[in-house]
């Protein structure tokens, strides 16, 4: 009985039994800081019998709960939890996504505003200041490029024609907008709930975005123009991608035919 995280040997697939995390929601993202502790974001308000919202760092080997991880999520609005749907470690820094107004941990004490999308230092969980979007939506997914210059994040915010949905931000500019116009799947483009996304990656030099009424399209990097679409039929939205071995794969709930180029 291990609900809601538990881990496997990579060789053998066999369950670590000594891996007993106790967390009481749904775990959405996980992130191997370069220590080698693992980070936690989900639905669950819980970790190992003490408060932990959203968020915790875990030993890899025990899944203890790290003493010296002081970091908390905070939501202020709509009277519910926080919730951190998407990680990922670039540099310094840990990026966090989702549905929050507030950070907080390490060095600050006071509550540092970060309205959806934020990061912390990885290796004392102190919030940056001065990286703050302000995304009206809640934050599904996020990628740090590699270069560390800039931040994708994918999602239900609208901060008008330059980041609907799909957004990408500057990392050395408190979180300015790089202007990506998405070509909708649908007809209304971002207009009513059909146009969320769910998934987006840098690989090499382009950037790929997945989401709802089935598409998975890829920009430019440099640009962010458009490159290549592809739809499927029937089904639903696209939800993860990953790149190996020189191809990028993407998961969906959709079936039957693709439409490349549509």
């Amino acid at each position: 009985d291990q609900p809601y995280l538990a881990a496997f040997d990579v060789r053998t697939g066999e369950l670590v039994e000594s891996f007993r995390p106790v967390l009481d929601d749904q775990v959405k993202a996980l992130a191997v800081l370069p220590d080698g502790r693992l980070a936690v974001g989900g639905n669950f308000l819980n970790a190992n019998g003490s408060p932990a919202p959203a968020f915790v760092v875990l030993d890899p080997e025990t899944g203890a709960t790290d003493p010296g991880s002081t970091t908390r999520v905070i939501n202020y609005t709509g009277g519910l939890p926080p919730r951190v749907r998407s990680l990922d470690v670039q540099g310094d820094y840990l990026y966090l996504g989702g549905a929050f107004t507030h950070l907080t941990g390490g060095d600050y004490p006071r509550e540092s505003y970060a309205r959806n999308l934020g990061r912390i230092r990885w290796d004392s969980g102190t919030p940056d200041t001065t990286f703050n979007p302000l995304l009206n939506g809640t934050v599904v997914s996020l990628d740090a490029s590699p270069d560390g210059s800039r931040v994708y994040a994918a999602g239900y915010f609208d901060l008008g024609p330059e980041a609907i949905r799909a957004g990408a931000f500057r990392t050395d500019d408190h979180g300015s907008v790089i202007p990506w116009h998405v070509d909708f799947s649908i007809p209304g483009g971002h207009e009513g709930r059909l146009a969320y996304q769910q998934a987006v990656r840098e690989v090499d030099d382009r950037v790929w975005l997945g989401g709802s009424e089935h598409m998975l399209f890829s920009y430019d990097r440099e640009t962010l123009a458009e490159l290549s679409t592809n739809i499927t039929i029937q089904g639903g939205d696209f939800q993860a991608i990953h790149p190996s071995g020189g191809h990028v794969y993407a998961g969906c709930h959709c079936s039957e035919s693709n439409y490349e180029g549509a």
